[in-house]
C-alpha cells in the first residue's frame, strides 16, 4: 500500500506541472510500466483527486486583455453552515475563478476575471457584495503576472535570461508551515470597530505600580543603559530567588540556577532548543499557551498533544500522561496556571504526576508566569515537590501579576546544567535582558507586593462575578481558579468557536477567542479575559446574554 501511495504522489507531483506528459515518459520516471501508470490515474480521476487538466495561458503575449482581481471578503458565517454555503453561492458565478477561506481579518479569497476594470467592479458592487452574509470587500487588481502555477512567465525573471540570479527560497520549511497565532484575528477587528469591546488579549488593565515606574525612570535617568551581566543583574537574580523561596519554597543559587529573560517567552524558547536532540517528543497538555508547540517545532522537538477534558476542569492527570508517553519522550510542559482555562493544579494533582515523570525520567518545563494569581490558596509548584526541584526548569515573569508586559521581562531557574547551557544560548541570541526593566523589577520584587494583592483580589471579584452572571444566563462554565481568564462551554449552539466569536463580533461588537486558538480540544469552547475594567465586563456581559437569547430563541424557532 505504502508503494501505490507513493507512485500516485509522484504522478501527481510530475502531472500537476506537467499535465501533456504521456504514460510512456511517466512510466520512465517512476520506474514502473504505463498499465499501472494509465489504471492509477483513471482512478484517481474517478475520486476526484485529479479535477481536471489545464493550460497555462499567459494572456498578455496573447494579445487578449483581461482583468484578473483577488478579492477579500469579509463575513458573517451562517448558522450550522459556516462559511460554506455562501462560498458554495460565490462559486456558481461564471466570473469567478476560485475561491479560498483564510485566516487573518478576511474569511474568502475571491479570484475573478473580467474583460475591463469597470466589469469586475460591477461584479462586486452588484453581486458580491450584496450578499446578505457579506460585510465588506476589498479589491487588488493583478497589474502584472510574473509566475504562476510554479511557472515563470516575465522574460524577465527567467531563470535562462543570462547575467539574472534567480534567488532560491530563504524560508526554512519549519517557519512557513508553522500557522500564526489565531489569538490576535478578532483583537485587531475589534480595534477597527466603533464602540467595540475587546476581551481578547490577556493583558493587565492596571498600570504597572508606580514604584517600579518611578525606579525604572530613576534608572535612566542616573545613566544605567549599559549592558548587565549575560544572566541578568546579581542583585535582580538575588531578588528573584528570595521571591521564590518565600512564594514556592524552593530555594535555588542566583549565580549558576537563575537567569533573567526578554519575557517568560525566551525562556521557553531557549529552555527547549538547549534540551532537545532531534526527534525528542514534548507532552503539550492543550489547551495552552500558543508558543509552546511552535518553540518545541524550531527546536527540532516532536510536540505530542496531551488533550485536557472538561470533565477533569482541565488538569493533568496520570491517566492522560500514560497515553502520550514513549521512550522518546524527553519533556512535559506544566502550563498552570492554564492559559485560556484558568484550571490550575493543587498539590494532590501534582503529586501522582510528579511520581509519574521521575519514574519515566522525564524533564519538566513549569510555566508559572500566572502563579501570582490564583484564588484557592497559594500556587503549588511541581518543583517544590520531592524529587521534582532538579528535573525542572520553573519559568516566571512580571508580566501578569505585576502588570509589566511591555517591560518584557522574565526569569528560569533550574539545575546548574541545564541553566548553564540556557545562558550561552541567551548570550549569542539575546545578550541581556533591558537593563531599565532590571532595575524597576528589583524594586517590584522588594516593596510592591501590596500593590500585587489588590490587583489580585480585584482579578477576583471580576472572577466571581463572571461565574454569577454565566449561571443566571444558563451558559455552562466550570470555575476556573487561576490567571485571569475563563472559559464557558458554547457547544450547546450547534457551531465552531470560530463561528461563534465571529457572529458575536459582528453582531455584538464583543471580542473574544475561540477555543481552538489554543489547541483543537479547546473546541467547543471560548476564551474570555476578565483583565478589563468591571464597567466594560458589565456592559460586554449584557451583549452576551443578548446575543446567546437571540441564538436560543432561533433554535426554537427551527424546531
Amino acid at each position: 500500500m505504502e508503494k501505490r501511495e507513493l507512485i500516485r504522489k509522484e504522478i501527481l507531483y510530475y502531472i500537476e506541472k506537467n499535465s501533456r506528459a504521456n504514460l510512456g515518459e511517466l512510466a520512465v520516471l517512476l520506474g514502473t510500466d504505463e498499465v499501472t501508470v494509465a489504471n492509477e490515474i483513471a482512478e484517481m480521476e474517478k475520486d476526484k483527486v485529479i479535477c481536471g487538466y489545464h493550460t497555462l495561458i499567459d494572456w498578455d503575449k496573447a494579445g487578449v486583455e483581461l482583468v484578473t482581481a483577488l478579492i477579500e471578503v469579509r463575513m458573517t458565517p451562517q448558522r450550522s453552515q459556516g462559511f460554506d454555503k455562501i462560498a458554495e453561492r460565490i462559486c456558481n458565478y461564471p466570473e469567478v475563478h476560485a475561491v479560498y477561506l483564510i485566516s487573518g481579518g478576511y474569511d474568502l479569497l475571491v479570484s475573478l476575471e473580467g474583460k475591463t476594470l469597470k466589469e469586475v467592479s460591477q461584479f462586486v458592487s452588484e453581486k458580491l457584495s450584496t450578499l446578505d452574509s457579506v460585510i465588506s470587500t476589498a479589491t487588488h487588481f493583478i497589474l502584472k503576472k510574473y509566475k504562476d502555477h510554479g511557472t515563470i512567465l516575465s522574460s524577465k525573471v527567467s531563470q535562462k535570461d543570462a547575467g539574472d540570479t534567480v534567488m532560491r527560497n530563504p524560508l526554512s520549511k519549519k517557519i512557513v508551515e508553522i500557522q500564526p497565532s489565531g489569538i490576535r484575528k478578532f483583537f485587531d477587528v475589534a480595534n477597527e470597530m466603533k464602540d467595540a469591546i475587546s476581551l481578547g488579549v490577556g493583558e493587565p488593565d492596571f498600570d504597572t505600580p508606580w514604584r517600579i515606574r518611578e525606579e525604572g525612570i530613576f534608572s535612566l535617568e542616573k545613566g544605567r543603559t549599559f549592558y548587565t551581566s549575560n544572566a541578568g543583574l546579581k542583585e535582580l537574580r538575588e531578588e528573584i530567588c528570595s521571591y521564590l523561596e518565600r512564594k514556592i519554597g524552593v530555594s535555588y543559587d542566583p549565580m549558576q540556577e537563575t537567569m533573567v529573560t526578554v519575557g517568560g517567552s525566551e525562556a521557553i524558547d531557549v529552555a527547549l532548543r538547549c534540551m532537545l536532540d532531534p526527534g525528542d517528543e514534548v507532552l503539550i497538555p492543550q489547551p495552552s499557551y500558543v508558543s509552546y508547540l511552535p518553540c518545541t517545532i524550531m527546536a527540532d522537538g516532536v510536540p505530542v498533544i496531551i488533550p485536557l477534558q472538561y470533565e477533569n476542569e482541565f488538569k493533568l492527570t496520570v491517566e492522560d500522561l500514560k497515553k502520550a508517553v514513549t521512550p522518546k519522550t524527553k519533556v512535559l510542559v506544566m502550563p498552570f496556571p492554564n492559559n485560556p482555562t484558568g484550571s490550575i493544579m493543587t498539590k494532590a494533582d501534582l503529586e501522582p504526576v510528579a511520581e509519574f515523570i521521575k519514574e519515566h525520567d522525564l524533564y519538566v518545563l513549569s510555566d508559572e508566569i500566572y502563579s501570582e494569581l490564583s484564588y484557592q490558596g497559594d500556587h503549588v509548584s511541581i518543583a517544590a515537590l520531592p524529587g521534582m526541584r532538579e528535573r525542572t526548569i520553573v519559568i516566571n515573569g512580571f508580566s501578569k501579576g505585576f502588570a509589566m508586559t511591555g517591560w518584557r521581562l522574565g526569569y528560569c531557574c533550574g539545575p546548574k546544567l541545564i541553566i548553564e547551557q540556557m545562558v550561552k544560548l541567551h548570550q549569542y541570541a539575546i545578550m541581556c535582558a533591558p537593563t531599565n526593566s532590571q532595575y524597576a523589577a528589583i524594586e517590584g520584587l522588594r516593596h510592591c507586593g501590596d500593590e500585587v494583592e489588590e490587583m489580585r483580589k480585584s482579578y477576583n471579584q471580576r472572577r466571581r462575578f463572571l461565574m454569577h452572571e454565566f449561571k443566571r444566563m444558563g451558559l455552562e462554565c466550570f470555575e476556573p481558579f487561576g490567571a485571569f481568564y475563563v472559559f464557558p462551554n458554547i457547544s450547546e449552539f450547534g457551531m465552531t468557536s470560530e463561528e461563534f466569536a465571529t457572529r458575536f463580533l459582528m453582531e455584538e461588537k464583543v471580542a473574544v477567542v475561540p477555543g481552538t486558538a489554543f489547541g483543537e480540544c479547546g473546541e467547543g469552547f471560548l476564551r474570555i479575559s476578565y483583565a478589563y475594567s468591571l464597567e466594560d465586563l458589565k456592559v460586554a456581559l449584557g451583549r452576551l446574554e443578548r446575543f446567546i437569547e437571540k441564538l436560543r430563541n432561533e433554535d426554537k424557532a427551527s424546531c
